[in-house]
């Protein structure tokens, strides 16, 4: 495999995206840890994700421009969401929801390019990719559209708004990791269950802190409600 420098500047890249980004996953969170590796990760995720949507449309493939665009996406708007203050938006805001609707534009029209092609394939994939990205992109327009109508995000949605979108650049870092690693890596390093896995693990963290910060916080703050109510009522 021919090493050109963005392809060096790629891997590099993305792999301290990878190991930051799992150090930032793991740590206390608003920890001073937490903070350093999640400015490491998003500066290094941003630089792997231009890298990465150079190479692929210079090849072209443009399933990997799709994934690349709507990872600088996806970090960039993870990361404005803790460095916004709650129930303010701004002219980025409004940048932002425009680029998730280009990204699903584009991927609905290379998804039926490919349907309609003869071999059914739009530069080597199928449409399931494309239209797996455009059903990821409209969802993050209709939650940037939600949070302008409401002028910003506040409380539990601002932190889940930030994590659902770093987790998932974060998982898509680690599957730009493990395909150039197919080529790179040792097969028995690949086939260790922690890297094989990998993906899933992050996805499955993901859900977990979603369902911890938006279901079990709730429900932990309306049981206090509920226990000053009566003891309230029975003094």
């Amino acid at each position: 495999m021919e090493l050109t420098f963005n392809l060096v500047v790629h891997i590099i890249t993305g792999s301290i995206a990878v190991l930051s980004g799992l150090i930032s996953l793991l740590a206390k969170k608003g920890a001073k840890l937490h903070r350093w590796s999640g400015n490491v990760f998003f500066v290094s995720m941003l630089i792997m994700a231009l890298s990465g949507t150079l190479i692929a449309w210079l090849k072209p493939m443009m399933i990997s421009v799709i994934a690349g665009g709507f990872t600088c996406y996806l970090i960039t708007t993870s990361w404005m969401a803790v460095k916004t203050p709650p129930r303010t938006t701004s002219y980025f805001d409004y940048i932002a929801a425009m680029v998730a609707l280009s990204i699903f534009i584009a991927a609905v029209v290379f998804g039926l390019q490919a349907t309609q092609a003869d071999s059914g394939l739009k530069d080597g994939f199928s449409s399931g990719p494309y239209f797996f990205f455009a059903a990821l992109a409209l969802i993050a327009f209709c939650l940037d559209v939600r949070m302008l109508v409401f002028s910003g995000v506040a409380g539990a949605h601002r932190i889940a708004r930030h994590l659902w979108r770093m987790c998932f650049s974060l998982n898509i870092a680690i599957g730009s990791f493990l395909t150039q690693g197919e080529r790179m890596l040792p097969k028995s390093v690949l086939e260790l269950p922690f890297v094989a896995m990998a993906e899933d693990l992050i996805l499955l963290t993901m859900f977990f802190w979603l369902a911890r910060v938006l279901v079990w916080s709730k429900a932990k703050n309306k049981w206090r409600q509920f226990k000053s109510k009566l003891s309230f009522s029975s003094k």
